[in-house]
């Protein structure tokens, strides 16, 4: 006879002890291909930003995938080879992964996501930060200074020549070209100097919302501060009025400066300028501000030029 006095507690038991050791190993084997996963993609497209690699490494999660269309080109690929490497088996995403790792010369252990998520751009690192307290103090800056202290970075290590190769591949690199761009055409327009004084620059980008680290605008407010606070009196209005007359005066008579017109060959940055002759004896002064003094000037004095015995 069958003895049927069986311990069903153990059976229990076992059977939760049998189905905890699966759900561990099922839990290791999604988490090695995750890793699996994100190390090919990162070996695939190296220019993803820190954001895209985050997306990457969450999975796109948050619904990244009902939203395509509004990823870069190169997170639409990205994207599109994550899926291609979760739906091969896992015996041949490993050898994939173990034949790319051995190919790029990657020693010791693999990446772990923290590796992966904290490599980091070259113009993020912490070399790459503007010493903003320092360039603020430089009397001029040139194209690709003013470009990188705009963004708040280090112009000796990023500028144009160390962001080439990143073109296409890093926002910031194309981002940073965009806003040389504006610079360069600034320059050949004589909105601004080639050497650029700070303030005037900071002074350019509020015109044209352009954001600009808050503590540069700190910086340069507190040198403007001291700078009042050391200077002589402010003139007087009779004092200011005198040096409009001379400066109006000099500009029509030397610089053939044209009271009422728009556009002013006297105002520009050709040989015959007011500006080019300041360069000559190295003085500084930027194309908008020779404008706003005589514009100030010819608003406070236009009617004398057009009725001469009018006093």
């Amino acid at each position: 006879m069958v003895d049927l006095n069986i311990n069903v507690a153990e059976i229990e038991a076992e059977r939760k002890k049998r189905l905890d050791e699966e759900g561990q190993e099922h839990r290791e084997l999604t988490h090695e291909i995750d890793i699996a996963v994100i190390t090919l993609v990162s070996f695939k497209f190296p220019g993803l930003s820190i954001r895209e690699t985050g997306l990457v490494i969450d999975g796109f999660c948050d619904d990244v995938g009902e939203k395509v269309e509004r990823m870069s080109p190169l997170l639409r690929k990205a994207k599109e080879y994550y899926d291609e490497l979760l739906a091969l088996p896992s015996a041949d995403l490993f050898a994939l992964e173990r034949e790319q790792t051995e190919s790029k010369g990657v020693q010791g252990n693999k990446p772990t996501v923290s590796d992966i998520f904290n490599r980091g751009w070259f113009f993020e690192q912490l070399d790459a930060q503007a010493d903003l307290e320092h360039w603020s103090r430089a009397e001029y800056w040139t194209p690709d200074e003013a470009a990188a202290v705009s963004f708040g970075k280090n112009p000796n290590v990023v500028n144009a020549n160390t962001l080439k190769s990143y073109l296409g591949k890093a926002s910031f690199a194309d981002e940073y070209y965009l806003r040389r761009d504006l610079v360069d055409r600034a320059i050949q327009s004589g909105r601004l100097p080639r050497e650029i004084p700070p303030a005037d620059f900071v002074a350019w980008l509020h015109q044209r919302s352009i954001p600009v680290p808050r503590e540069l605008v700190d910086c340069l407010s507190a040198i403007e501060a001291t700078s009042s606070r050391s200077s002589a009196k402010p003139l007087s209005d009779t004092e200011r009025d005198s040096l409009l007359k001379l400066l109006l005066a000099m500009s029509i008579d030397k610089y053939d400066y044209k009271v009422g017109e728009t556009r002013n060959p006297a105002t520009g940055e050709n040989r015959d300028s007011i500006n080019a002759a300041l360069e000559r004896v190295n003085l500084k002064l930027t194309s908008d501000t020779i404008r706003k003094y005589l514009k100030e000037a010819e608003q406070r004095f236009g009617d004398h030029l057009k009725n001469p015995r009018k006093d």
